[in-house]
């Protein structure tokens, strides 16, 4: 199956105020990251069929810049919020078969464990940077993972944001 994964896109520094860190909106940049990666996306030919966000606002609001230009439905799933563990949503949401091209958009700090847990070998899951997607081909039988396709803002002229 394909399988992409994505991070928000940029939405200023943490904030300690669990309220206001949830509804943490994308900046100016984010928003601009946001368009070029989709864009960048539609340009490869690189569309998912259905993009599951976390409720997080600058989450959502990534997601639903991405569906409206790339024209791809998205659905908002609580269990990809920060800091809850994904493998088992992940092979739960990818082990149905009538899915065969999804994203899912999150967090670096489910995103990061979860794909390491799955990685075989010498594999290694690097942090996202904010808005960047990757594009695995991934094995509904055991989670093994191969990065077929990636972009980041830094490959379309633009900043890369960590943290």
């Amino acid at each position: 199956m394909k399988l992409w994964v994505a991070r928000h896109c940029y939405a200023g520094d943490q904030v300690d105020d669990p309220t206001k860190e949830r509804n943490r909106p994308l900046l100016p940049a984010g928003v601009a990251t946001a368009k070029a990666i989709a864009g960048a996306m539609g340009d490869a030919g690189e569309i998912p069929s259905v993009i599951f966000c976390s409720p997080y606002t600058r989450a959502v609001q990534t997601a639903d810049i991405i569906g409206k230009v790339l024209v791809v439905k998205v659905s908002i799933v609580d269990d990809l919020s920060p800091n809850r563990p994904l493998e088992d949503r992940i092979l739960e949401m990818v082990g149905h078969g009538e899915v065969k091209r999804m994203m899912i958009l999150g967090h670096v700090d489910n995103t990061t464990p979860a794909f390491n847990n799955f990685a075989t070998g010498k594999q290694k899951w690097d942090d996202l940077v904010m808005g960047e997607v990757r594009r695995l081909n991934f094995s509904r039988d055991d989670g093994c993972w191969v990065i077929n396709w990636a972009v980041k803002p830094s490959d379309l002229g633009l900043k890369d944001y960590t943290g």
